[in-house]
């Protein structure tokens, strides 16, 4: 069973009235407001501030509280700007963790496109800016998120002129860990690399997954029917809706099967059609907030934070070390122990006991 499967074999066992904050002193329970991949997210009312909040749980337990909801807490605490969901605190009750949330109160831009069937060109453009000053902030932060998605940008603002909130980096990498093999993501929007489950650059990735939904944005729908025709095929572009040529060929050099020849971000913001109907600063706006972000103390420290997963269950170095150690030693084991049996059997072409 997967981390994801056991993580909804829990939340069913629940009541399905099952309120993870009951009693808690700050924060009050309004309504559930979905369910993600690998958490439970609730509207909540800070009874503090009177603010609302968006919550998201994990439940306690080595099963769930693993050093991907590590890694995505350290990231996230991190991100200081205007286009990322904003990063409360961490907090811990009897069975679950918690990651309060700036609240996004719009809905999600997944629900916005499928009810307009797509966005007018202009309105797409303005959508995309966002997006590309969120992503392009969170590389020059050194994390790529690989899981970008219409459902994983909220959006806030008024409806008229919409603040899109880059928010769930549960798959997200630094730089400063090892080279990405993982497949990891949603199929529709993952880069060919990352499904041939070769080494890749997550950066790259996230510029693959910007085009799909800058795709979507505009016609409607998703470019490939399976990811077969990912690997094999160049993006398919429709006649309708007519769209400009500009915003065709910034599509097609973002959704470049070779990675090494796919457009790099700091190129997207330099793109005529995108840099259209925005100030002066725009290609420079997210150094301003990466020198802010090197300044800024977030709420809790990294410490902090490790501190509340350990007690929720999270693995210590020194346990997951002391784990593995065994593991390796149980391996060599069998290992010898299979090449003693065999040393005195009769010796039998390959090709009659394989099995695939």
């Amino acid at each position: 069973m997967t981390t994801k499967d056991r993580f909804k074999s829990i939340f069913r066992s629940k009541p399905s009235g099952d309120d993870p904050i009951y009693g808690h002193p700050r924060y009050q329970k309004i309504r559930t407001l979905g369910q993600g991949s690998y958490g439970v997210v609730m509207l909540a009312v800070d009874k503090q501030t009177r603010e609302k909040v968006a919550i998201k749980f994990w439940p306690r337990g080595a099963e769930c509280i693993n050093v991907d909801v590590q890694r995505e807490l350290h990231h996230h605490s991190g991100f200081n700007h205007p286009n990322v969901i904003m990063f409360r605190e961490v907090f811990i009750t009897a069975d679950h963790v918690g990651l309060a949330m700036e609240l996004a109160p719009n809905g999600d831009l997944f629900k916005k496109v499928r009810d307009a069937k797509g966005l007018a060109e202009a309105e797409a453009r303005t959508i995309f800016q966002q997006l590309i000053l969120a992503v392009d902030y969170c590389h020059r932060m050194g994390v790529a998120n690989r899981d970008i998605k219409l459902e994983n940008v909220l959006l806030g603002g008024d409806k008229k002129n919409p603040v899109i909130k880059l928010t769930d980096f549960g798959f997200s990498k630094s730089d400063l860990d090892s080279i990405p093999t993982t497949i990891c993501g949603t199929p529709g929007y993952m880069a060919p690399e990352v499904l041939m489950g070769r080494e890749y650059d997550g950066r790259m990735a996230d510029v693959w997954s910007c085009g799909i939904m800058l795709f979507v944005m505009l016609y409607g729908f998703y470019p490939y029917d399976d990811t077969r025709e990912i690997v094999l095929k160049d993006i398919p572009i429709p006649d309708r809706p007519a769209t400009s040529q500009e915003v065709k060929r910034l599509i097609r050099s973002m959704v470049e099967r070779d990675p090494k020849k796919r457009i790099k971000m700091e190129e997207i913001c330099q793109q005529p059609w995108v840099a259209q109907g925005v100030s002066a600063d725009f290609l420079t706006r997210n150094e301003q907030y990466v020198s802010a972000s090197s300044e800024h103390r977030p709420k809790q420290s990294k410490a902090v934070i490790d501190a509340i997963l350990y007690e929720a269950g999270l693995e210590r170095p020194e346990e997951r070390q002391a784990r593995e150690q065994k593991l390796q030693q149980k391996a060599v084991a069998a290992n010898r122990s299979s090449e003693q049996g065999s040393g005195s059997s009769a010796y039998k072409d390959p090709g009659e006991t394989m099995e695939w």
